[in-house]
């Protein structure tokens, strides 16, 4: 994949969280042929949710604790030691003992990332790992993204991040007509670099 950075001055961010979505469930209902498609999409689920809730920041302890757990599932999956079905039955379990976080609803490779820019003050509404982790099933991207909203402050730090650590940028008209900023890479562990980045401003 070719990496492209977007210039951040060229779009303008200007939005209502509630009306994207449903701008964006709008459009999902009219192209949807029936309900078993509708249940399949899930309209609640993450892909569904241009507000990301019920994510809220959650501190930098428990994001350094996350970036730990989700870089060990990284390195676990890429030298085999666990599968990606492996750590999602696991996972289960802490859903089934009510013992889950939050960011076990995002993908595994996102996760910090997205909790990162929650942190900064933006404003992500979408996110897949493109499923780039072997063993994975279908996902909606073919590659891995997190698409968001923000300040141009926030934004200016995560395209310094990009930058930094080879990462792409572009801009969209978004969903309603409301421009966001996607932040996208070729390799998903490149999302833990970027994140890792966000540290020191989220430090200062």
């Amino acid at each position: 994949m070719t990496i492209r950075v977007f210039d951040l001055g060229e779009i303008t961010i200007d939005f209502n969280p509630a009306e994207v979505y449903n701008s964006w469930e709008e459009y999902m209902r009219d192209i949807l042929d029936d309900d078993e498609d509708e249940e399949f999409i899930d309209l609640d689920s993450v892909g569904g949710n241009r507000q990301f809730a019920p994510l809220d920041p959650i501190g930098m302890e428990q994001l350094r604790e996350l970036t730990l757990i989700e870089a060990q599932y990284l390195h676990d999956i890429e030298e085999g030691h666990r599968t990606i079905d492996e750590i999602r039955e696991a996972e289960e379990v802490l859903w089934e003992e009510d013992r889950v976080e939050p960011y076990m609803i995002l993908d595994v490779g996102v996760r910090t990332v997205v909790m990162a820019l929650l942190e900064l003050g933006a404003e992500p509404f979408s996110s897949c790992n493109g499923g780039s982790l072997s063993d994975d099933e279908y996902h909606a991207e073919s590659y891995p993204l997190v698409a968001m909203y923000g300040p141009d402050d926030v934004l200016a730090i995560v395209e310094n991040a990009a930058r930094e650590h080879g990462c792409g940028l572009y801009g969209t008209d978004g969903f309603g007509g409301k421009g966001a900023l996607v932040l996208y890479t070729d390799d998903v562990r490149k999302f833990m670099a970027v994140a890792n980045e966000f540290f020191d401003s989220l430090s200062s």
